[in-house]
């Protein structure tokens, strides 16, 4: 496995724990299989550049979905349709945080748009012959699982550029 490909991995896998931690979950991997993860949604985003090409799977429970949901106060009222659009924003941040921690390697990505697949085998979803690393977690008392898919369309060096000393925290805005 190329030295990017394992930076982009453990990127990724701290952009995981950071997303769910950020809701004051205690966030774990486990060892397990994608497919003993109990799940309903499966939603996907991509982002890529002329070098490379990235797909992320989130396998997530509607319960898991309920918690996290902005509106999780009233959990029984929030219907199908608003944990899947949630669902999706769940992917689309954290995919933005994998694409932060990347600009610190000088590597600039585009994303695209979250789709949902509800209750599809990763098998269906993954494009034949893809590279792809797996993680379960066990968020509390529910297993979320997800897939990075990794391809590299050029050979890519990932070197930490020098920190400006001007960063934005995640979540700021920062106009001038």
């Amino acid at each position: 496995m190329s030295q990017a490909r394992e930076l982009i991995y453990e990127l990724y896998e701290r952009s995981f724990i950071e997303l769910f931690e950020d809701f004051d979950f205690k966030v774990s991997r486990v060892p397990s299989d994608i497919k003993t993860v109990n799940r309903c949604f499966v939603v996907s985003i991509d982002a890529g550049s002329s070098d490379i090409e990235l797909v992320i799977y989130l396998y997530v429970t509607t319960t898991m979905l309920a918690f996290t949901h902005p509106e999780k106060e009233d959990v029984l009222e929030v219907d199908e349709k608003k944990l899947e659009d949630w669902a999706m924003e769940l992917s689309n941040q954290l995919m933005g945080r994998l694409k932060n921690k990347l600009l610190s390697y000088d590597c600039t990505l585009q994303m695209g748009l979250p789709d949902s697949h509800f209750d599809e085998s990763s098998e269906k979803l993954l494009k034949e012959n893809a590279e792809f690393s797996e993680w379960v977690f066990m968020i509390e008392d529910e297993m979320v699982g997800s897939q990075l898919s990794v391809n590299m369309i050029n050979s890519i060096d990932l070197v930490k550029q020098e920190e400006s000393g001007d960063d934005v925290d995640t979540g700021e805005l920062e106009f001038f």
